[in-house]
Formats: C-alpha cells, structure tokens, sequence
C-alpha cells in the first residue's frame, strides 16, 4: 500500500493499493509454485489501474527471469463476462487446453475476471486447479463464496487503512 500522510505533499490523508507491487508479488507466488507459463488477464487498457497491473505482471516476470509473452495478455473488460472471453481467447490460441496446456496458471488483475475465468474453465471441463491455476486481485467480498484453487491476495484494504492511519500499535 502506497501511504501519503503528509501535510506538506498537499491534498488529504490517503491509502492506496501498490497495484504494481501487488501483481509482481502474485506473479512471484505463481512462480514459487511451480509456474513459468502465466497468462494474464489484464483489463481496459484505458483504465489507469489496469496498466499499472500490466506493469505488474511484467515486472513479476522478470524478476523471476521469465520472457514476456504478448501471446499470453489479454485485455477484456473488468467483469464476468470478461474473464469468460479471456478464456475463450487462450483457448483459441491454443493456449489452454483440457488435456494439455501451455498457460498453467492464469493472473487476473481483478476478482470479477478471475470469477468468469473460472466459470468459463468449469464450463469447458478444464480443471482448477488440476491443469490450471487461477489467482486475482484484489481479494473482494464477492468472491469470499467462490472456490480459491491458487493462494490469492487475502489484502483487506479497510483494515490495513485503519492500521496505516492509527500508526504503529
């Protein structure tokens, strides 16, 4: 989290998530689980947030030492829907597979991606996380419900602010 506290920077007290940082270290977990071939579900490249993601994503990649893939990004909307096209995209490329695949762990850059991800991979009959791996962030109460096949960020956003805000304990 990026904390801005000072008077003298101008504006008001704020807590922001290090979106950046957030997806390195998804990407560096991804690896640390035995995962070199991570596609990336990206979202709108008009939005702020999900190019700060995308920069995640690569800098993950390559502090672990892995290539970037192009092949492996797909930009979609930040909704179900979304995730489920991502999905169909890789598919298509034949990226994913039932019996085989190339991706064996998808990062989403948010829940609701990661969400139609996983519905669209359960609808085609690839397994989560047998033949694929999902993770997302940030975590969110509408996918406290949803089955986590991969460690996600478990983040609270409030808790962590009131922390930042009530200083060290």
């Amino acid at each position: 989290a990026v904390i801005h506290l000072s008077p003298y920077a101008g504006g008001e007290p704020e807590v922001r998530v290090d979106n950046e940082a957030g997806i390195a270290a998804m990407v560096a977990a991804l690896v640390e689980l035995g995962h070199r071939r991570i596609a990336f579900l990206a979202g709108p490249s008009g939005l702020f947030v999900a190019r700060e993601r995308l920069a995640g994503y690569r800098r993950g990649l390559a502090a672990a030492g892995i290539r970037y893939d192009p092949r492996l990004v797909v930009r979609t909307a930040f909704d179900l829907a979304g995730g489920a096209l991502a999905v169909d995209v890789l598919r298509s490329a034949g990226l994913v597979r039932a019996a085989e695949t190339d991706a064996t762990a998808i990062c989403c850059a948010n829940d609701l991606l990661a969400l139609g991800a996983l519905q669209r991979l359960a609808k085609v009959g690839i397994d989560v996380p047998g033949t694929v791996c999902s993770s997302s962030a940030p975590a969110s109460a509408s996918s406290a419900s949803a089955r986590r096949p991969c460690r996600p960020s478990r983040r609270r956003p409030s808790s962590g602010g009131r922390r930042a805000i009530a200083g060290p304990a």
